[in-house]
């Protein structure tokens, strides 16, 4: 007869289990899960906010750099003594002729002479730079220092002091036609499917080797030396006054590389990187499923190189140490194969001479460095019955041969690594003792390899 324990509670007041959570739960529950998406989203928001405005900021930098080298030699040129910056400023009577790249047209982006009171301009009056007309003599050709400031988006501002008429400066260069691309920055060494570490960054240069501040044209990046087969690929640019700097290159394949850049508008005006080198990316081995194995039978598996695409490299070649792993020891302690030399052929190794030891069903993984991989599950199977590793025992180890004494024979059969063998058959023999008999001569061994006789 079954009996089950009663189960008492107070009448009156329901249990949370039969009611469910209340109604202001649920809101603040709600409103909780609200706050906490509102944190990620501003969290996110602020990232790109950030993002943006480091590109502001470098870019607000470079725009200042090249409105002074046009500013410079128009004002000289146009050069009118005791001058006030309002002269030069967008408006003015002399004002600097500069024309905002179209790529950054309607951006937010604005450069010109600053007009601001707190910017004024400076003379030189033969031992420093002091402010205020009347501390310049009119007719002079001193030099004169102003301010240029630029703005861009997320409130980005910048400004810029530069002289005109300075007779120590060197005098600006006279900039040529584009003749030429040349590498400020080659490509870092990486892996497989792995943007740079160092993003290649390119400069239009005149025969002369001046940077040609104008060139706006779109620069194209190709691999010139490298294995066969391999691609280039998400490179993004911006040009930007003679010098584009690119980001989120990556090579697919392992191999030593340089790249090309070219000039669309002018297919002859090219560029060649320095070398560098892309490692088998940190993704994998594969391993092909090597199937059922005996205990102590050598065997071979297939292993292949792949990035984190799953593409074959191969330019991954040559004899390579790889780690094996994942087999456990026998039960007599006995190890595994655990290293072993591989000839890779276009990406292709075989592993040879794998020797497991521990009846189970397992895994193989391979690894080199960061690299590595692990095959389907297999089984491996116990050797063959091993006369030293299995044992023979009696209990009692002695009888009175008078036909009713008895003992248990126990027979535990091995293989030579000391997993357990079942199913298999153990026969009783006489050695001595002639005239007595065993009353059961043979049996099958269970799970753990036993089998026993009485």
């Amino acid at each position: 007869m079954s009996t089950f324990a009663a189960c008492s509670r107070v009448p009156g007041r329901p249990r949370r289990s039969e009611t469910g959570d209340t109604l202001i739960e649920v809101l603040l529950a709600i409103v909780v899960l609200g706050l906490a998406s509102v944190a990620l989203l501003l969290a996110f928001s602020t990232s790109i906010a950030t993002s943006g405005e480091h590109r502001s900021l470098t870019t607000v930098d470079t725009l200042l750099k090249s409105f002074t080298e046009t500013a410079i030699p128009q004002i000289e040129q146009n050069y009118v003594s005791c001058a006030n910056a309002s002269l030069y400023a967008t408006g003015g009577a002399e004002a600097v002729s500069f024309t905002m790249p179209a790529g950054y047209v309607g951006l937010g982006y604005s450069v010109g002479i600053d007009t601001d009171p707190t910017a004024p301009v400076y003379y030189w009056n033969g031992t420093t730079f002091v402010t205020g007309t009347g501390s310049c003599t009119a007719g002079s050709t001193a030099p004169e220092e102003f301010t240029a400031k630029a703005t861009g988006p997320y409130g980005i501002t910048g400004t810029i002091t530069f002289v005109v008429n300075d007779p120590s400066a060197p005098p600006p260069p006279v900039i040529g036609a584009a003749s030429r691309l040349v590498f400020l920055n080659s490509p870092s060494n990486t892996s497989t499917g792995t943007a740079f570490g160092a993003q290649p960054v390119v400069a239009v240069e005149d025969s002369n080797g001046n940077i040609v501040t104008s060139d706006f044209s779109n620069i194209v990046l190709s691999i010139a030396t490298g294995p066969s087969g391999a691609t280039l690929s998400n490179c993004q640019v911006l040009p930007n006054w003679g010098v584009d700097s690119f980001s989120d290159c990556s090579i697919s394949e392992a191999g030593t590389y340089t790249l090309t850049a070219t000039d669309t508008t002018d297919s002859n005006i090219t560029g060649t990187s320095g070398s560098f080198t892309v490692g088998l990316g940190a993704s994998t081995f594969t391993l092909a499923n090597p199937g059922p194995q005996t205990a102590g039978t050598a065997f071979s598996d297939t292993i292949t190189a792949t990035d984190a695409n799953g593409n074959i490299i191969t330019s991954y070649s040559g004899p390579q140490t790889i780690t094996l792993s994942g087999p456990s020891n026998s039960p007599n302690l006995t190890t595994p194969t655990t290293t072993v030399s591989v000839n890779f052929v276009s990406g292709v190794g075989t592993i040879s001479g794998i020797t497991l030891v521990d009846a189970q069903t397992t895994t193989l993984t391979a690894t080199q460095g960061a690299n590595t991989g692990t095959s389907p599950p297999f089984t491996v199977a116990p050797g063959p019955v091993s006369a030293a590793q299995s044992t023979v025992s009696a209990s009692p180890t002695a009888v009175t041969a008078n036909g009713i004494a008895s003992s248990t024979v126990t027979v535990t059969l091995e293989d030579a690594y000391g997993n357990p063998l079942a199913g298999k058959t153990a026969t009783l023999a006489q050695s001595i003792g002639a005239g007595s008999t065993i009353s059961t001569a043979s049996g099958t061994s269970g799970a753990g390899g036993v089998v026993t006789f009485t």
